[in-house]
């Protein structure tokens, strides 16, 4: 993230909030003005890693980034559906199973921890 956010600021591109992304697309608004390209940061989850990771980052580089949040998730009442499947592949330890996706049937048995991750990613790829 932080190479990211250094790589934004030296090519000049402004980092902006969400709300000044949205405006800038109004009629009449800073877009008119042919001002650099501009990136908004949102993060899409909740997670522990945003405050120690994300927001020191961000302040660094006095970079406005938005997160949503989900109530229940953080509360711990709710998961997102990526952290059951990475839940349920990392409880396989060697056993496979079967599951429907879209009209195909998928044969899930990883047999080492590396393929267990490749598994998960390449399901998570076809789920989403």
């Amino acid at each position: 993230l932080r190479a990211l956010l250094a790589y934004l600021r030296k090519a000049g591109v402004r980092l902006v909030d969400v709300e000044d992304a949205v405006a800038s697309y109004a009629p009449g608004s800073l877009r008119d003005r042919r001002l650099p390209p501009a990136v908004a940061f949102t993060v899409d989850d909740g997670y522990e890693d945003f405050v120690t990771i994300g927001v020191p980052a961000f302040t660094e580089f006095d970079c406005p980034a938005t997160c949503y949040v989900v109530p229940d998730v953080v509360d711990g009442k709710s998961w997102f559906w990526w952290d059951r499947l990475a839940w349920l592949l990392q409880g396989l330890r060697g056993h496979g199973f079967q599951m429907m996706v879209g009209e195909q049937m998928e044969a899930i048995a990883p047999s080492t921890p590396i393929h267990s991750d490749q598994w998960q990613v390449a399901l998570h790829d076809r789920l989403k």
